[in-house]
Parts: structure tokens; sequence; C-alpha cells
């Protein structure tokens, strides 16, 4: 995983101290300026009753300042004859970044990747942030988490950007670093990048910044894969066949449908099978090859009929990938044989639903 460090550090007047080493001069005036380049060691300046300093102080000079006030280019209040201090300001900073499913949880691995499960799923973005001023100067901290060639400009979705739950926390651990979390609730049909994904060639990125009380702020961007999830629900668990005397079989108007919906974040196929006969409570049983799926609603005899077996038979139902507001779902029906004779009752059995992702 590459993290990239961005921060910005402004120059600043760090301060002048003076002492009784040399003097240093120029001719009267009763207002002038003196930048950093034009300072030499051994001149004079004389007596002044105010003047400014520009530019940065790359080292201190020492000298005697034989004026009662002056001011700095950067703002500063008017000091004493003996100068004034300044502050060395710089940046917070971004120090890691770790995916987890907690907060301040197991860190999850690049490639190891983050899980959609079959509804929300919770993730964190955590790590730590520092302030060389204080932990305390940093006043917040701010994240998105999006599909890496989208950028982080785009707006928020359940596909390919995200926004966290509420507001990023940030909490002082020592005197200068803190411990920030970003929730985020991703929909079970994120887009997958690993391997097999839906964007196999892409990866997610989170992107945190941090700012201090200066508003000074600097950011930091760690990349991790969502993996894909094949899956389907099926909308009843229980098929019923009307009562059927012996020799019967059902037509397209009397099979029966299984409906089901896309859940995952690939497109999804269904293998059918079945490992048992239907037994029958009184008398006998219904060989499961007298137990067809079609995914178009024909009758039991029709070509593309296909009798359950023990090997899984995939259907080429290849139900889409959710990419809006509409959940994509499949019908499979059900068509039954009843044997000439030998049973009696009600029959039940079991059957197999194998979901697989597909290209």
């Amino acid at each position: 995983m590459t993290i990239l460090h961005y921060i910005r550090i402004v120059p600043l007047l760090l301060g002048i101290t003076f002492g009784a080493a040399g003097v240093f001069g120029a001719a009267s005036s009763t207002n002038f300026k003196i930048d950093s380049d034009q300072i030499d060691s051994g001149s004079t300046i004389a007596t002044s009753s105010s003047f400014k300093l520009e530019g940065t102080i790359g080292q201190f000079v020492s000298g005697t300042l034989e004026s009662t006030s002056f001011t700095t280019a950067s703002g500063g209040a008017a000091g004493s004859a003996g100068g004034s201090m300044g502050e060395n300001q710089v940046s917070p900073v971004v120090s890691n970044i770790n995916f987890s499913y907690t907060d301040n949880g197991t860190p999850l691995g690049f490639s190891e990747g983050i899980t959609p499960s079959l509804s929300t799923t919770t993730i964190y973005v955590n790590g730590t942030v520092v302030d060389q001023n204080g932990a305390s100067t940093m006043t917040s901290v701010a994240s998105t988490l999006y599909r890496t060639s989208v950028g982080d400009a785009c707006s928020a979705n359940s596909f390919n950007c995200y926004e966290p739950t509420g507001t990023c926390t940030i909490t002082p651990t020592t005197a200068s670093a803190a411990h920030y979390a970003c929730r985020y609730d991703v929909a079970a049909y994120i887009d997958s990048t690993d391997a097999v994904g839906t964007y196999s060639a892409d990866t997610w990125t989170a992107r945190v910044s941090v700012v201090d009380a200066t508003s000074y702020s600097s950011y930091t961007t760690g990349d991790i894969e969502v993996n894909s999830v094949a899956a389907l629900t099926v909308a009843t668990s229980t098929i019923s066949f009307a009562s059927m005397p012996l020799g019967a079989t059902t037509t397209a108007s009397t099979s029966q449908s299984v409906v089901v919906t896309q859940a995952g974040n690939v497109v999804a196929d269904v293998m059918f099978s079945s490992f048992t006969n239907l037994t029958c409570t009184q008398l006998g049983s219904i060989p499961k090859e007298n137990l067809k799926w079609a995914i178009e609603n024909v009758d039991y005899a029709h070509a593309s009929s296909t009798s359950f077996t023990s090997t899984p038979v995939r259907s080429f139902m290849n139900v889409a990938r959710k990419i809006d507001a509409t959940t994509p779902f499949g019908t499979a029906y059900l068509n039954i044989g009843i044997p000439d004779q030998g049973l009696s009752g009600t029959c039940a059995g079991t059957v197999i639903l194998n979901v697989i992702s597909t290209p």
C-alpha cells in the first residue's frame, strides 16, 4: 500500500535576539526598512524612532538595537528594545491510515480487503494525527472514501463514493498525538476491485485531512481492495405444487416460480442440484430427476426444462449487479412429473441453489 504525505509548511519569522557583539547601522532616518539580504555584519545604523523588518531571517543575528520599537513584516506586535520571539508554526500531520471493522480494531491488509456483508457493513478509517504544537490544537479530521479512479471530488453514492456517517472523532492520546476515527456504512453492492471484481484494475482510497486551530492542514491517502461478493436472496423457502394425479405433469400455467434478487456486488448466477428423491408420506418416492427447472416459463416436457441431479448445473440466469435504485432479479420455474404408480400421500424433498460469480 502506498501512502502519500502532503504537508504544507509556511515560512514565518522565527525571531531575532540582540546582544552586544556588534553594532549594525545605516544612515539617519525617522522610518526605514531593512531586508534580510541587506544586513551586512560590521555596518552601523543611526538612531531611529521606528523601523520595519521584512523578509525571512534564515539565522539569528546579533547587534545593538538603537531604536525604541520595531514591527515585523509578518504582522507581529511591536516589541521592546530587546526584540521579540515568534513561534515555529507547522501543519498537523496524518501519521497513518488503517481500515478496520471496529474503531481501532485489527487493521485490514490491502489485499485482504473489505468484504461487504449482505446488508450494510460498518468500516472505520482510523489512525493517528500529530501536531508538534500540541494535540489539543488539532480541531477536526475529515475524510472521503472513494473508488480510486473516481477521485476525491466525487458525489456521495452507494456504489463508488462515500462520506462518513457522522463527524470523524479526534481524541488526544499524548501531548502531540491524537487518535482519529471516521465511520463509514457501506452497501452490499459497493463496487468490487479484487482480482475478480467488476473494477479489478482499480482500488479504493481513503483521503484523510486534519486541521488545527490556526487553520493549517495536511492530508494523507491510503488504499485498500473491496472484495467481490456473489450473493442472491430467495424470495421463498418453500415451493408447493397443487394436488396432482398419478402420471400427471405440470405445464407453464401450473409450474412454480422461484424469484432470486441481487444481494451482492457482482453479476451472479445460480446452479441447481438435488441429492435426494422426494419421499412420500404414505407410499413410495418421486425420483429427483422428475423435478425440473428452467429460466423461462415452459411445460415439463419442453426441451429447456432440465432435470435435477446431484451435480450442480449452471442456469445462466446471470442476475445483473445493482447499478441504481432498482434491484435486479431473476426467476426460475420448476416443473414436476408424477410417476404412473407406486406412491401416495404428500411428497417432499429438497433442492439446492448454489450462487456463483460470473465474469
